[in-house]
């Protein structure tokens, strides 16, 4: 959901925001899976196209809101913006969601958020960064 936001920030995109999930629950309500069948966030709806995948509407706002900056319209550029995209969904994103899960759990959660942090900050070559 941070992506969207940001991505919205950054094409400076107004949006109405509705809270599903986490504390504010709803997400597993029928509702909400008719919008989204895996009962995540984030689900955007641009009229009458319902998205959700992060990934995948950041590049659906970049490409119909002027956000070529963003996401390039030249293949050969857009493929240093994938790249990235698709890197961050599988080494960094892992170690990260569960170490957001494992906080959440308190005590315990934070030897092991402390842990997989770790672990995504070896895979971005990142340690001096910490």
């Amino acid at each position: 959901m941070q992506k969207v936001l940001w991505c919205c920030a950054e094409l400076d995109i107004a949006y109405e925001r509705t809270d599903w999930g986490g504390p504010f629950g709803g997400n597993q309500d029928p509702e909400y899976l008719k919008l989204n069948p895996n009962g995540l966030v984030p689900t955007v709806i641009d009229g009458d196209l319902v998205m959700w995948e992060s990934n995948t509407i950041c590049r659906y706002l970049a490409a119909t809101r002027n956000g070529e900056r963003l996401y390039p319209k030249d293949p050969v550029s857009r493929t240093h913006v994938e790249r990235w995209m698709d890197w961050q969904l599988a080494v960094v994103g892992p170690p990260m969601d569960n170490c957001c899960s494992a906080w959440s759990a308190q005590s315990r959660g934070a030897r092991s958020c402390r842990d997989r942090s770790g672990t995504a900050t070896r895979a971005r070559g990142l340690d001096d960064c910490r």
